[in-house]
């Protein structure tokens, strides 16, 4: 939950507090600082989404150890334990969007099923997750923009 709203508000504040127009112009290469930018922001959601990984595989790893049970059933209930927080704490606080946070808790859970139990190639798993915090972090400046 923490890292969805850090991440979230550093997007909000790197929108609002800065004075580059972002899609201002439809051209693939833009100006030097445009171009930093966007890729400051795919860094910062590839950093959130790399560390919500982590966590989940840690709880994983220690419900696993605690429970003794199935590894994908206590995949689904920390899954579906943390969807019902993050939409209860963005009812409540209105941060963003509900379609956000189920955006991001869907690309780190599937990331993180993936990781964990299908992950088979040395380059498919980075490639994933480039893919995810990229499109997370579109998606997330195409909202506050």
């Amino acid at each position: 939950m923490l890292l969805y709203n850090s991440f979230a508000s550093t997007i909000r504040s790197i929108i609002f507090d800065s004075s580059i127009l972002y899609f201002k112009d439809a051209v693939l290469f833009g100006s030097n600082q445009t171009s930093f930018m966007y890729l400051n922001i795919i860094l910062i959601g590839l950093i959130a989404v790399l560390c919500s990984l982590e966590i989940i595989t840690f709880l994983i790893f220690v419900m696993n150890k605690i429970a003794g049970t199935k590894k994908n059933l206590n995949f689904t209930m920390l899954c579906l334990f943390m969807v019902i927080v993050l939409i209860v704490d963005e009812l409540i606080y209105l941060k963003s969007s509900v379609f956000l946070v189920l955006l991001y808790s869907s690309l780190v859970f599937s990331v993180g099923y993936y990781w964990i139990n299908l992950r088979r190639g040395k380059y498919s798993g980075v490639l994933i997750l480039l893919l995810s915090s990229s499109i997370l972090s579109i998606s997330c400046l195409n909202f506050f923009n």
